[in-house]
Parts: structure tokens; C-alpha cells; sequence
């Protein structure tokens, strides 16, 4: 049975989703859709810029309320993170609540079989290399963990993954609502990434988000696109 703390013993499932065309390619994926864009330019600078300041291992990207861009940030940084070739980065989909990648990297909603047994430690998981710089570990929707999530159990799947040999991890996590289990979620990062939409966003609402993400943990926040969510 493979252990967790060797990036040997991760049998990740290979896959095709960067060129899944099953549906057509997400339009979140705005590095792959549209690489030499404006938009992704900007991702790459905002990758840059928490390079340069000394971006920590584990960072979250959340938002003040849903539909304000923090999966379409998740992903895309992660993206540029990876475009660097040297490091390794894991993107995780910690939006218990409503998870999203699985779908839009075309993932199969369940695991071989073989993963789960062997790899028990991941579950609700299911872990995936898209290229060799990065890995995903989705959820699927139907397994409704939103009603199983255990705050303690979610801790020491970052912790045993940040072991593993990422030299990044970002955490797609649900919107500050609030609630203990989003807080929890928020905890288990180094740091906190906001998200932030132009129109929508209130003033009032930000507050409320930074004041969850507590004081020295705030990376800052990043405007996105009207369109992004």
C-alpha cells in the first residue's frame, strides 16, 4: 500500500483533460483558451508579483461571495505557477460545497478503483496529473460532501500533500460566507487570496471577508473580469 510523504507513491491517473473537447474547452481556462491574451498576461503577472513578495506554499483563493472570480483565479494562477516548468504545483478543490473542477478539466467523477484502495488517505479525491508541473485532486459532485466535510481530516490531507514534493499548492475555497466549515477551510492555507468583482463586490461585504481571513494571512485582492466567475 502506498504512504503518503513520497511523491513516488502518488500513482496519479494520467489524463488528457488540457485538450478534453468533449464539450468544448471551459472558458474559465483562460490560459488555454486565449494564452497570448490580455487576461492571461495578467494572470502571469499576478504570479509573479506574489513570487517576487515571497508568495507562501500554500495559498487559498476565496472571495466575499460566490461568483466573483476565485475559481476562475484559482485555476489560472495555478496555470501560470506551472508554465514555469520547474515548479510543482497542486490546485485543489476545497469548495466543499459546490465543486467545480472535475467538470471543468473533463475529470472522470470517480477514481479507478485501484487509487482508492491504495491511496485511502485521499478521499473524497481523486488526484490527477494534467501536464507534468501540474496536478489537480478533484471532488465529484455527486458524492455531496458538503454533508461529510471534517475540518481535521481536511488539515492533514494539505499537510500530508504539501509533503509530497509541490513546491506550490492553491486551494480553490468556497466564498466567506461566514460559516465555521469556510473558515476551516480558509485555516488550513498559508495565506489568502481575494477576489473581487467590479459592480458587484460591496464594500461592506470585503470587510466582512478580510476580517475572516485575519490579520497578517491577506495577500491582497485582485480584480477580475465582469465576465470571470
Amino acid at each position: 500500500m502506498a504512504e503518503p510523504g513520497d511523491a513516488a507513491a502518488l500513482a496519479l491517473e494520467p489524463h488528457d483533460a488540457l485538450r478534453h473537447a468533449r464539450n468544448g474547452l471551459d472558458p474559465r481556462l483562460v490560459m488555454l483558451a486565449e494564452p497570448d491574451s490580455d487576461r492571461a498576461s495578467a494572470f502571469r503577472q499576478l504570479g509573479d508579483d506574489l513570487l517576487e513578495r515571497g508568495l507562501p506554499r500554500v495559498v487559498a483563493v476565496s472571495s466575499a461571495a460566490p461568483k466573483e472570480g476565485k475559481t476562475t483565479c484559482a485555476l489560472n494562477l495555478a496555470m501560470a505557477f506551472a508554465e514555469r516548468r520547474a515548479p510543482r504545483v497542486l490546485l485543489v478543490d476545497a469548495n466543499f460545497f459546490d465543486p467545480e473542477l472535475a467538470e471543468i478539466f473533463g475529470v472522470d467523477e470517480e477514481p479507478p478503483a485501484s487509487a482508492s484502495l491504495e491511496l485511502p488517505w485521499l478521499a473524497p479525491y481523486t488526484l490527477v496529473e494534467l501536464t507534468p508541473c501540474l496536478h489537480v485532486a478533484t471532488m465529484a459532485r455527486d458524492r455531496r460532501p458538503a454533508t461529510r466535510f471534517d475540518a481535521r481530516r481536511f488539515d492533514m490531507l494539505i499537510d500530508l500533500l504539501s509533503g509530497v514534493g509541490y513546491d506550490r499548492i492553491v486551494i480553490d475555497a468556497p466564498a466567506l460566507d461566514g460559516s465555521p466549515r469556510v473558515r476551516r477551510v480558509i485555516a488550513a492555507a498559508e495565506a489568502v487570496l481575494l477576489t473581487v468583482r467590479s459592480g458587484r463586490t460591496t464594500t461592506r461585504a470585503l470587510q466582512r471577508a478580510v476580517e475572516q481571513v485575519g490579520e497578517g494571512r491577506l495577500l491582497g485582492t485582485t480584480l477580475m473580469d465582469a465576465d470571470q466567475a
